[in-house]
């Protein structure tokens, strides 16, 4: 039980990690491009 509750928290940080990463990009698209 312990473990699926890691996994599913771990899960949870790489998602929300993702999306930051993401909307973050989208944000400063024209830094990248310079």
């Amino acid at each position: 039980m312990k473990k699926t509750t890691e996994i599913k928290n771990f899960q949870l940080f790489i998602t929300t990690f993702v999306y930051t990463f993401s909307l973050f990009q989208s944000f400063l698209p024209q830094k990248e491009a310079n």
